[in-house]
This record gives structure tokens, sequence and C-alpha cells, in this order.
């Protein structure tokens, strides 16, 4: 009788131990199962953000180099992205511009030669100027209201904590024009004090179905490298932009990045387009979210 009551035992325990094993592979399957269709949702919401931006400017984003010569007062043009002969000039007409400076909290710039300011009383300072003959559909103050500089280049910023630095644009003239400044002290290292380095981003606030931020569409950053050797603005000192978000109707090649985004002046729209055709416009593709 006992040799059968442990067999018996044995019997319950190797089904209970196989019960234990199938349930545990049952939980593991689930959980595989909801990390794959997590890993899918986040890469489904990472395309709809940011698109190609961490493929082609890398993780951080990186601005290119810059083809002009080192200086700390700059202006870039901004290009449209469509073309069409019913366009002016083809679609190569200028829809921006960027004044880009390094300057003091008073708004005086720095200069090569110059004493250097107090970290504190250092900011990058950008002036984004609406072209002549753009539709008013892109620079409404509902849309601006979404763009923020900030340093942190997460991919999905704002999403899990507010972004601490998010520093919102600056309205000079509605319609027409604004400002950053953004304070350059964070980016001061005590172990080079004299070499100060690094990117501001311009993004767009993403907002999901439930009208919840998800995310930071990176747009352009704004990089720097500033030598204060001997207390001075050394003429090595640089500043330049790059942008780092490309429309997903053109191929990134299909328009030179000189007709995207140049130090060297973008003609403005004279006399008007041919069409008042919001595809044609680009319009109806920031409505359907493709640029």
């Amino acid at each position: 009788p006992r040799k059968v009551l442990a067999a018996a035992g044995s019997a319950r325990a190797l089904g209970f131990l196989t019960i234990l094993a199938l349930g545990g592979e049952t939980v593991s399957a689930h959980y595989k199962r909801a990390d794959a269709e997590h890993l899918i949702a986040e890469d489904t919401l990472e395309n709809w953000i940011h698109f190609a931006t961490f493929t082609d400017y890398g993780d951080p984003p990186i601005p290119s180099p810059p083809s002009h010569s080192h200086r700390l007062e700059i202006t870039y043009y901004r290009g449209n992205d469509e073309r069409s002969e019913l366009l002016y000039n083809g679609g190569f007409y200028r829809t921006s511009s960027f004044d880009l400076s390094v300057c003091r909290a008073d708004g005086i710039p720095l200069i090569p030669g110059n004493p250097a300011p107090p970290v504190d009383d250092l900011f990058l300072n950008v002036r984004i100027n609406r072209a002549d003959g753009t539709p008013d559909y892109f620079w409404t103050p509902e849309r601006m209201r979404l763009m923020f500089a900030t340093r942190e280049s997460g991919r999905f910023l704002g999403r899990f904590e507010p972004v601490a630095d998010a520093t919102p644009l600056e309205t000079l003239d509605p319609m027409q024009c604004w400002q950053i400044r953004y304070p350059l002290s964070t980016f001061v290292d005590a172990a080079s004090p004299n070499r100060i380095q690094g990117i501001v981003y311009l993004c767009e606030k993403r907002f999901d179905e439930n009208d919840q931020w998800v995310g930071g569409r990176f747009h352009y950053g704004f990089q720097f490298d500033l030598d204060f050797t001997e207390g001075e603005i050394q003429a090595a000192s640089a500043l330049w932009m790059g942008s780092l978000y490309r429309s997903r109707i053109l191929r990134i090649w299909q328009i030179p990045e000189r007709e995207w985004l140049s130090p060297d002046p973008i003609p403005m729209i004279e006399g008007g387009h041919r069409t008042a055709d919001p595809e044609i416009l680009g319009i109806s593709g920031h409505e359907r979210d493709l640029n």
C-alpha cells in the first residue's frame, strides 16, 4: 500500500509540475507576444513622429557640417518642398529665413576678438522670418504654438515626462516673425570651460488620437562650437544649422540640399503662383501628415 500511495503521490506531483510548466509557457508566450506587440506599436509611433530622422541623421540627430566659413552670425534660407510648373519658379522659392546668432541676454551678438561674457549671459538666438507669398496655412498661431526648442534628443519627447527645457517660440510679429532665445549655460563642461559645444533642436509637438503629447518631431538642429580661450571669443568659433526631417512625398535626393536649406539666398516669390490648388501648394500633404 505504501508503494501504491507513493506512486500515486509521484504521479500527482508530476502532473502538478507539468501543469505549472505548461502554465509558465503560456504566461511566457503571453508576455512575449505582448512585448512584440509593444515593440511594433513603438516602431509605428516612432515612424509616424519622425519618419527617417534617426535613419538619416543618427541618434542623437546631428546636422550636416557647414559648407560656409566659421561665423557667429548667419542667415539660412528655407526652400519649398513641392515642385510644379504651376508654382513660382517651378517650386524653387523661399518659404522662410533663419537669422542665427550667439548673443547676450540683451540681444547684442558676440564678435570674435571681444571679451567673452559670463556663461549665464550667453544665448543662442534664432529669428524665423516668413517669406512673402507663402500660404497663411503654414503660419497660424495654432501651428506655431506646436514648436519648441530643446537640447533633448529622445524619440518620444514629452510622452513619459515633461520636456524640462522646452522653450516656446516668442511671437515678434503675428503670422510673420518669431524668435527663440535659448540659454547656453547648460552646455558648459567643467572639464573644458573655455569650449562650449552642443546642439539645440527645433521640434514640433506631436499628439495622438486622444490628444496626448507623445513626442517631438525634429525639424532643425542649431549647432555651435564656441572657443573662449584666453577670455576672448576666438575666430574659430562657429554656428550653423541643418534640417533633420524630410517629406514623405519626395525622396531626400530629389531636391538638392542648396534648394532645401542654404546659407545662399533662395528666390522670393514674385507675382504669385498660377494655382491655388492645396495639393500643389503642399497644404493637402500637411493635412494628411505626409510632410
